[in-house]
């Protein structure tokens, strides 16, 4: 007797033939191809200090510790009320429980004691952050914006609050136009390239090297 294995037939994939753009399309497709190939704030430098003058950005660091400790000042004032009042919420197991059996107005107290708990917390590792050494701007303004959201959520707002959120405002705006000016100006650029002959010639041999390779090039530098 003589037994016939089945054996699944092997499918060899074909690879994708890559539909080249006439030099027209390639052309025109210039802006879209710099404004995706990375994000504006890449095109510039997100040091703080390139942002800032050295008495501004001095400013900026005295008053971020200063203002934590505003916000940390009125965030405990908004928690102390609601502290005894939920002296009996479970740790573990039956919270949920214990939580849904407050009153309406006990849940909005106890909502209001988790927040501030949670801003306080949550202030203490952004100011950490914000003021490392290799701080950039995007954390800075971070780290800013919340301890001014804190104080003006929690307290009172005063002079060097308001000043704290004018420079991390100026840090933010100076970085965000300058990304936007480099940009554009290498839309212009990459406009300009590709409407010359060589920069074309250049991309035709690059499709070329691709087919040939399959579609993986590898570079050393």
């Amino acid at each position: 007797m003589t037994t016939t294995r089945n054996t699944p037939e092997t499918t060899v994939p074909t690879r994708h033939q890559f539909e080249r753009p006439t030099r027209e399309k390639w052309t025109a497709d210039a802006e879209h191809h710099v404004r995706t190939l990375c994000m504006p704030s890449e095109r510039v430098s997100s040091q703080p200090a390139d942002w800032l003058n050295a008495d501004e950005l001095a400013e900026l660091q005295a008053l971020i510790p200063a203002i934590l400790k505003t916000a940390r000042t009125a965030l405990n004032r908004a928690i102390r009320p609601h502290l005894h009042a939920f002296d009996d919420e479970p740790r573990g197991y039956g919270w949920y429980d214990w939580r849904d059996a407050l009153t309406p107005e006990q849940r909005a107290g106890f909502d209001q004691l988790c927040n501030a708990r949670r801003d306080r917390t949550h202030l203490n590792a952004v100011v950490r952050r914000a003021t490392g050494a290799w701080a950039d701007v995007d954390t800075v303004t971070a780290g800013v914006g919340d301890l001014v959201h804190a104080v003006r959520t929690y307290g009172q707002p005063d002079p060097d609050t308001e000043r704290l959120a004018e420079l991390g405002h100026a840090l933010s705006e100076r970085r965000s136009t300058a990304a936007q000016e480099a940009t554009e100006q290498a839309v212009q650029q990459e406009v300009a390239r590709r409407q010359t002959d060589e920069a074309w010639t250049k991309q035709v041999r690059r499709w070329d090297d691709l087919d040939r390779t399959g579609g993986v090039t590898i570079t050393f530098h």
